[in-house]
């Protein structure tokens, strides 16, 4: 793939460096997998392979929960993998990781969904952005209801929680992120050193399905009927046609 030259070269430093070299850089969990495959001589070769292996048990699992599971594979198989999963590996792993924490946050399990992002970061940090996500796994309607006519004690039992897990959120990803925070508002969008090719084709291919979704959802709220759509599916889809407005900005954080 496109950043093969980039990987062999990670892959011959660390082999070199050993783990402490592997553990040195911003993608540790990466990293390790290039360790543990220069340990046991099995190369470059078996690095793609660990990633493949987590990549399609991921997928697989995602496409399970889906209504047409074949027809999810068709839509992935041609981008999502040939070309994402195959020629760029530390970015396609954490997407799929991310994935998999799709399912388990629609099935309301937060704790697992916060625990495969953080995965996620240590082979790209670029997935730090999802742990926000976490937030639209609470039913924020009834929670308010409650609050109102629940007192003090409701307050404290139903908003808690979830506040504490925005402060988490608020406190770890600054905290805990910054240096890859710092590295990308430089090089992406105060200098722009970076341009994706065929950005505004891929930012626009994720745009239009988004809004045809909004579009279904809101026809849908406004006649009180239809199929119920997971408020996972609304925040991702306005987020994709919010990509939209930053191709100008930067094509790359866009993409």
């Amino acid at each position: 793939g496109g950043d093969w030259d980039n990987y062999l070269y990670l892959f011959l430093q660390i082999e070199e460096g050993g783990l402490s070299q592997a553990l040195g850089g911003r993608s540790k969990g990466y990293g390790l997998v290039n360790w543990l495959m220069a340990e046991l001589g099995l190369g470059i070769y078996g690095v793609n392979l660990i990633c493949a292996v987590i990549g399609l048990l991921c997928l697989g699992a995602f496409c399970a929960k889906q209504k047409d599971p074949l027809l999810a594979w068709v839509i992935f198989l041609p981008y999502l993998v040939f070309v994402v999963g195959m020629g760029y590996t530390r970015q396609a792993t954490a997407v799929f990781l991310v994935m998999l924490g799709y399912v388990w946050l629609i099935e309301g399990r937060k704790g697992p969904f916060i625990l495969i992002v953080f995965l996620a970061t240590l082979f790209h940090k670029s997935a730090m952005v999802m742990y926000p996500l976490v937030l639209v796994s609470f039913p924020w309607r009834e929670m308010l209801y409650r609050v109102r006519y629940g007192g003090e004690s409701g307050f404290l039992r139903r908003v808690g929680l979830p506040l504490s897990i925005i402060a988490a959120v608020l406190f770890v990803i600054p905290v805990f992120y910054w240096d890859s925070i710092e590295n990308y508002l430089e090089n992406y969008v105060y200098r722009d050193h970076w341009n994706s090719s065929g950005a505004s084709i891929r930012v626009f291919m994720n745009a239009l399905p988004a809004l045809l979704l909004l579009v279904k959802w809101l026809v849908g709220r406004s006649k009180d009927k239809g199929e119920e759509i997971h408020s996972l599916w609304i925040v991702l889809s306005l987020a994709a046609v919010a990509a939209v407005l930053l191709l100008p900005v930067s094509s790359t954080v866009a993409d």
